[in-house]
């Protein structure tokens, strides 16, 4: 396998950075894989993607890692919207790698995590010519996962609090004052008492992560909705979701996994950071061999 090239790509005039990762020798029209990472992440994802991305150009696969709008490498770090601005991004992103010599632009499959894989199957309907989609512990719409998470850690009275915020920080920003930033873990995603110091490291542990997000982020986030239309999706769809995901709950999978071609696996014992569970191996088998066949590689 060749050293992975860093460079960026150009979305609406933002540059956002890049990692693309080659087949050993790699031949003229590769299929590509587009790997696009979760909220208050960046195209490490935590951690777990350059080992996917390692084994599918291992597979033959080009794979291009990229962040998205809103991380620590770009102009505005912190402010991501995965429902109004990433779209366009992920856009961009498979543009970009259908332009590269390498690949067969006629070959491209798209992986998400999380928030990545909902923005993947919100435009997955506008990209017909994808070979497929695949989601990572994904929620199917942003307003009732972010209500459920809060009810379930502060109940009723805590999601109140929090919309109420929600609403003083909109109030504020009519004004032209900037969104009130709030710690990641804790503030923004609500975290029990006796995990916030586990959820802290693990954010500090990986520096590719952001530990803050203006409340501005929380509002897009209430507008992905990618179940509205999932059942328009052409191309093959697999949407894979981890038993233990305490995060986003599993239920979220089937409500994705609607179009003809779709299906949801759930994987026992694995976190909402599919990678780094203890089948996390067998999440990367499945998800390699799932873009061999899609892509028809070897054929």
């Amino acid at each position: 396998m060749r050293p992975p090239e860093r460079g960026f790509l150009v979305s609406a005039g933002r540059r956002l950075a890049t990692i693309t990762h080659f087949p050993e020798a790699a031949p003229t029209r590769n299929p590509a894989v587009v790997l696009g990472h979760g909220l208050a992440n960046d195209y490490d994802e935590a951690g777990q993607f350059a080992p996917l991305a390692e084994r599918l150009a291992d597979a033959g696969f080009v794979v291009l890692r990229f962040d998205f709008r809103g991380g620590r490498r770009d102009t505005m770090p912190g402010f991501q919207f995965p429902a109004g601005e990433w779209p366009h991004d992920l856009r961009a992103a498979i543009s970009s790698v259908r332009s590269l010599d390498a690949v067969d632009a006629d070959r491209v499959v798209v992986i998400g995590a999380s928030a990545g894989g909902s923005v993947a199957l919100s435009v997955g309907c506008l990209e017909p010519q994808l070979k497929g989609i695949a989601s990572l512990s994904s929620p199917a719409d942003g307003a009732r996962w972010f209500e459920g998470l809060w009810t379930r850690v502060h109940g009723p009275s805590g999601w109140r609090s929090f919309q109420s915020e929600l609403a003083d920080d909109r109030r504020q920003r009519t004004t032209g004052a900037p969104s009130r930033r709030v710690r990641l873990a804790g503030e923004f995603l609500p975290v029990r008492a006796d995990q916030l110091e586990e959820t802290e490291r693990f954010v500090r542990e990986n520096p590719g992560m952001l530990d803050e997000l203006p409340l501005a982020v929380a509002d897009d986030l209430l507008l992905l909705r990618p179940e509205t239309v999932a059942d328009r999706i052409t191309v093959p769809v697999l949407v894979l979701h981890g038993a233990e995901d305490t995060l986003v709950l599993p239920e979220e999978a089937e409500r994705l996994a609607t179009g003809d071609q779709s299906r949801a696996v759930v994987v026992d014992e694995q976190p909402h950071q599919m990678l780094l569970g203890p089948r996390g191996e067998d999440v990367i088998d499945l998800l390699v061999e799932w873009s061999r066949s899609v892509a028809a590689v070897g054929r």
